[in-house]
């Protein structure tokens, strides 16, 4: 088994749902596409492999739950946990299944791809209820567990109103968990919605005199000084301002961005590759782009000379630009 958290001197405890995590899309995978290190994934990638097949699935498709020396999942009340088991691992097969075919290991691609579809056909089947999906295990639907389906991409589009209306209602999550609401609602392409959300949620964290962000929504109740509260950083990064990685280590990224009512915004991004700068002002997009990187911008029009049109995406064009500063007309 693998402990979590880690590093934690004299820590001997398993997780379930915190390795599955780690391992997963959003863990081991999401470290290789921002840094570009194959090394690392590869030292890592058989013991992946071996934790993975600790886990098994009922005679439903759906995650046998590992108890673990401690089974949390989040804090706070009306976890559907069994809905949330089998979306984490659906994520961690995810994971596995993208390093497996870096790696050249078709075998085990092709594995983690039939446990995949098993789960999601099993979730579908199993618990949606018209609505939402709801497991056994609560009476009244989860945010969390309805969130990470769409994450997972256990959700379809057109389950995508009925978990609307739950992310619209119901605040169970505590902000390890919101993060992945959150991260939902701008992949249901419901970005107002996020952007309303997140002000809800986070709003009494930053409005506050503590100069980091805590593990609670209330600060006196844990850590005053948390990173998974940091979740709506990078999704503002990711999903208002467009800005993500096209290739592993940044070495080429795309600015694509999503503003809605924000008419400004300033931002960077630290790329292992060098600092990414972004700047909207009533609708004039300023890029700079490091040295050793190339980005694909989606504008109207392009305001500096030499920017390349690459293909028309819906109402925009996307540019290439190299390294230096570069303005556009969103």
């Amino acid at each position: 088994m693998l402990h979590s958290p880690i590093p934690a001197d004299g820590w001997g405890k398993e997780l379930p749902t915190q390795m599955l995590h780690s391992i997963g899309l959003k863990g081991f995978w999401t470290y290789y596409w921002n840094t570009g290190d194959r090394k690392t994934l590869g030292e890592v990638y058989f013991g992946t492999l071996k934790y993975l097949d600790l886990w098994e699935l009922d005679e439903r498709g759906l995650t046998v739950p590992r108890e673990g020396e401690w089974r949390w999942i989040d804090w706070g009340d009306k976890k559907d946990e069994l809905a949330l088991y089998s979306a984490w691992h659906a994520l961690a097969l995810l994971g596995v299944e993208e390093m497996a075919e870096l790696f050249g290991d078709e075998k085990r691609a092709a594995q983690c791809r039939a446990d995949y579809e098993r789960i999601k056909a099993a979730f579908q089947k199993e618990y949606w209820k018209g609505t939402w999906f709801k497991s056994e295990f609560v009476e009244e639907p989860d945010d969390r567990a309805n969130g990470l389906a769409v994450v997972a991409g256990l959700a379809d589009p057109e389950h995508f109103p009925g978990i609307l209306s739950v992310l619209n209602s119901v605040q169970n999550s505590s902000p390890y968990m919101e993060r992945y609401v959150l991260d939902a609602l701008f992949m249901m392409g419901e970005h107002e919605a996020a952007y309303d959300r997140m002000k809800d949620r986070y709003g009494p964290l930053v409005d506050n005199d503590l100069t980091s962000l805590p593990e609670f929504w209330v600060p006196e109740h844990g850590s005053v000084n948390h990173a998974w509260s940091g979740g709506p950083l990078t999704l503002i990064g990711e999903y208002i301002c467009g800005i993500t990685a096209i290739e592993p280590g940044w070495t080429r990224f795309q600015v694509n961005p999503s503003p809605g009512s924000i008419s400004r915004f300033d931002t960077v991004v630290p790329s292992i590759s060098g600092d990414i700068l972004v700047l909207l002002d009533n609708g004039e997009l300023t890029v700079e782009v490091p040295n050793g990187t190339t980005a694909e911008v989606w504008a109207s029009s392009a305001l500096s000379d030499g920017a390349v049109e690459l293909r028309k995406e819906k109402a925009r064009t996307v540019f290439e630009c190299g390294p230096g500063v570069w303005r556009f007309q969103l």
